[in-house]
């Protein structure tokens, strides 16, 4: 009964997490597309993303890392309650087989 508790609190956070990543990766999208039309002095093929954070909109490109870092720490989060889900199912699927291998063993 714990496991079912577990896998569906690792369900809601997953979802979450889930949800969460992608609003943030395509907040960061956009706001590294606005910074292309603002810092138009930049080449965004020659220059690298972390030049684009020095000059008067570089608060949006500090933003736009944050933003990508809480897209990847929700990432970890996913993966590890698809772990908790796999541990869980191994654990049913043990449950569901012991009682066949037990009478198998009586024979």
């Amino acid at each position: 009964m714990a496991s079912i508790a577990k896998a569906n609190t690792s369900a809601a956070i997953s979802n979450e997490a889930a949800r969460l990543a992608i609003a943030a990766i395509a907040t960061y999208q956009v706001l590294l597309i606005v910074l292309i039309f603002l810092r138009s002095d930049l080449d965004p093929s020659w220059h690298t993303i972390s030049e684009w954070a020095i000059g008067p909109h570089g608060w949006i490109m500090s933003a736009a890392f944050l933003i990508s870092s809480v897209a990847v720490s929700n990432s970890s989060r996913i993966e590890v309650s698809i772990r908790a889900h796999l541990h869980f199912l191994m654990e049913f699927d043990t449950a569901i087989k012991a009682p066949e291998e037990l009478s198998l063993s009586y024979r």
